[in-house]
């Protein structure tokens, strides 16, 4: 079976990503976490266990629902958030 990724090597696939199913190659694995990077690069960047809903409008990475807020339109990830709200603490003294 063939790598599931690749498009030009058609590299022999020897994994299975564990959340999609992907047979995958060894370029397109990541053994620590047993998922495919298809799938690494759609997990939330904070938690790395739930799937991403939306990039923070202040930092781009993705995160989840959980790791994030809604501001209006956009996601702000937890970390942006607290470095906001200690740089308003910061400049209110």
């Amino acid at each position: 079976m063939r790598c599931e990724i690749c498009i030009i090597d058609e590299k022999e696939a020897k994994y299975r990503c564990r959340i999609c199913g992907r047979s995958v190659c060894e370029d397109h694995y990541l053994k620590n976490m047993g998922i495919c990077k298809i799938c690494d690069m759609t997990l939330c960047y904070i938690c790395r266990n739930r799937f991403a809903v939306a990039v923070c409008a202040i930092c781009g990475r993705p995160v989840c629902e959980k790791d994030s807020v809604r501001r209006g339109l956009a996601r702000i990830c937890n970390q942006c958030l607290q470095q906001q709200l200690k740089e308003l603490s910061e400049d209110q003294q």
